[in-house]
């Protein structure tokens, strides 16, 4: 189970960084759009677009630093404990 987890992390993390990125790019059009301007043909406009985009942002922001700090404590604490893959399953006494 262990290995499988070591081969499909890299997939997830290079899936998850697809949809960060896609999901920020999306958000960040609302942010870059004068106030007085037209939206395009096509594209739906309401009122409070600006304040939804900061919200999704601060969100997305908020979920990628938590990120950072859970993989800092795991890597610290997998450091100070016994090999993931040598792992004692029952004690011999």
């Amino acid at each position: 189970m262990v290995r499988l987890m070591l081969v499909l992390a890299p997939i997830a993390c290079i899936v998850s960084s697809i949809a960060v990125s896609t999901t920020l790019r999306t958000y960040m059009k609302f942010l870059k759009r004068p106030a007085n301007a037209k939206p395009k043909k096509g594209t739906p406009s309401y009122e409070g677009q600006k304040e939804i985009a900061y919200v999704v942002i601060g969100g997305v922001t908020l979920l990628l630093m938590f990120y950072v700090l859970h993989c800092t404590w795991v890597s610290f604490d997998r450091q100070h404990a016994f090999s993931l893959t040598r792992s004692p399953t029952h004690c011999s006494r």
